[in-house]
């Protein structure tokens, strides 16, 4: 459980939970790389292996879906990481805006796959972005934090 662990390093001080946020970011980039990584070497061949040649997607599709789950992951931890410091209404305010993002996504591809990586590519980006914006924010304000109880 990550929000408690943040919390409690919320309240020891600034300096602390940054230097605690840089390592999980970190580790989220290694562990996206990761994903990506064997999405596109294994992606395909397990698909076709567990599902049957009738499953079969082409490379680039998994490839842009495991980018797109990549980039949600990372927001969701963003946001644990602005809940921990009691800045719920930061956290759901980056998952408003990924909406029209989302929507884009969809109007610029063409068929449903495609419309859904855009989707969930463009939309990951954006809330990682928001979410991002809004914890170096909190992170730079004067104000001290408000940890969930």
């Amino acid at each position: 459980a990550l929000v408690p662990s943040l919390t409690t390093l919320s309240t020891a001080g600034r300096a602390e939970y940054a230097r605690t946020l840089r390592r999980v970011a970190a580790a989220l980039l290694v562990g996206a790389a990761l994903i990506v990584g064997l999405a596109v070497v294994a992606g395909r061949p397990a698909l076709v292996h567990l599902f049957g040649s009738a499953y079969a997607v082409p490379r680039s599709d998994v490839t842009l879906l495991a980018v797109g789950g990549a980039e949600f992951l990372a927001a969701n931890v963003l946001g644990q990481a602005l809940i921990a410091r009691g800045d719920h209404a930061r956290a759901a305010l980056a998952w408003l805006v990924v909406l029209p993002a989302i929507a884009a996504g969809i109007l610029l591809g063409s068929g449903v796959v495609r419309q859904a990586e855009l989707g969930l590519i463009l939309g990951g980006a954006v809330v990682c972005v928001a979410q991002g914006a809004q914890l170096g924010a909190v992170l730079h304000s004067r104000g001290r934090a408000r940890p969930v109880a």
